[in-house]
């Protein structure tokens, strides 16, 4: 009798044991949730591929491009223009410029959906800024004969501009929210700050998501 009651006792535990594993493998932690790449426009524009996983961790890498007033801008700065025909543009007033490529995780902190989600990232950046640089311009207007049978004029800024670059390093805290639409394509808003050796460059954007957002079956329970 002890040794039928210790087999049923072994058996129930094996039983137990393999039910247990059985769960876990469905859902191991680090299994791969979703993965797409974003396209994100804003103050810059910046590409990224991310892959969530079960336990609401994120990895992902990207690359971002911003621009900003230019910290060395002539107060008396004119920008020049130029017409065709009484139609006029004026031209675009130089920007400093950071290009960074970042890699880092992220946490959801929404529950586990498939249909929207929130979450903070964290990233070390390498990037390269481009400061502007000004010197006067002395000679202003083109005077062309072929400016003049186009009756065209043109007119350059009152400063000439360079660019100097130097290389940075430092993090990338951001906050977003994203939608899916359907299982390949959502939508995504956050804003970020990049702390650099560069200085403290901060970024709101748009992006579109494209990639596997979904799973091929999506459980109730985690809806």
């Amino acid at each position: 009798m002890k040794k039928l009651n210790t087999l049923i006792a072994a058996a129930l535990f094996v039983a137990t044991s393999l039910q247990t594993t059985a769960q876990n493998l469905e859902t191991k932690p680090w299994h791969v949730r979703r993965a797409y790449g974003s396209a994100n426009a804003g103050t810059g524009h910046a590409f990224s591929l991310n892959i969530h996983f079960e336990n609401q961790w994120v990895a992902f890498t990207s690359y971002s491009a911003e621009s900003m007033k230019a910290k060395d801008l002539p107060a008396d700065f004119k920008n020049g223009y130029t017409m065709v025909l009484f139609f006029g543009a004026e031209n675009p007033t130089p920007k400093d410029e950071f290009h960074s490529f970042n890699l880092g995780m992220g946490k959801v902190f929404t529950k586990p959906s498939d249909k929207f989600w929130i979450m903070g990232t964290a990233a070390i950046n390498i990037g390269e800024y481009k400061k502007a640089t000004f010197t006067r311009n002395t000679n202003q207007t083109d005077p062309s004969i072929i400016n003049v049978l186009l009756l065209a004029y043109a007119e350059e800024d009152n400063y000439n501009h360079t660019y100097n670059k130097s290389m940075s390093i430092g993090t990338t805290l951001g906050l977003q929210t994203n939608v899916t639409l359907c299982r390949y394509i959502g939508l995504g808003a956050g804003a970020h700050v990049q702390l650099t050796t560069a200085g403290v460059i901060p970024g709101a954007w748009l992006g579109l998501n494209v990639g596997l957002l979904r799973p091929k079956k999506v459980h109730a329970d985690k809806l």
